[in-house]
């Protein structure tokens, strides 16, 4: 079942990539024209951004941020570090966050497992972590797994993101499929 669920959440992130890459300043045009569709290309992950920034944003109108649980056709956003101070702005450079535990974009803290706080830092657009040393993962070029936990996320936040994807598929259905 998780590898079932991570391979449906890298089908879904692979596709967001793809239409994000897809879009272009002529974007709002193509979707007011009917027979216009975005074909998405595979992303380039040597030049693509792993980041939402606002300049995004305003150049595609398809990218909202998640706002709550339950919206839908939003885009999901976090990276997790054990404080501000790790902060790399080429892995955190990102203009919004959402918490995948109590899905808030404020410093509205959330446990997980018991143990650990998760918290949004408003003003650096990621998640600050306690309670969780993420001593299992081995530093990497001695910045990724140091302070930056990035790598952990699918694991740590798994459960959190199984439910949530049943919470918004729900949603989706309740808004486009008849009664």
């Amino acid at each position: 079942m998780q590898k079932v669920f991570f391979i449906f959440l890298t089908a879904i992130l692979l596709w967001q990539s793809a239409s994000f890459a897809s879009c272009t300043s002529d974007d709002h045009a193509a979707s007011q024209n009917e027979q216009a569709t975005l074909i998405p290309q595979a992303p380039d992950y040597n030049d693509a951004a792993m980041w939402v920034t606002n300049a995004d944003m305003a150049q595609c109108s398809h990218i909202r941020p998640a706002e709550g649980e339950t919206d839908t056709g939003v885009t999901i956003c976090y990276n997790t570090v054990k404080d501000v101070k790790y902060v790399i702005p080429v892995i955190s450079a990102s203009d919004i966050c959402i918490n995948p535990v109590n899905w808030r974009t404020d410093a509205t803290p959330a446990t997980l497992h018991d143990t650990i706080t998760v918290t949004v830092a408003p003003s650096h657009h990621v998640l600050v972590v306690s309670g969780y040393s993420a001593s299992e993962y081995s530093p990497y070029r001695g910045f990724l797994n140091v302070g930056d936990i990035h790598s952990c996320e699918p694991w740590l936040y798994s459960e959190c993101l199984a439910q949530n994807i049943k919470v918004r598929a729900k949603e989706w259905r309740k808004l486009h499929q008849p009664m």
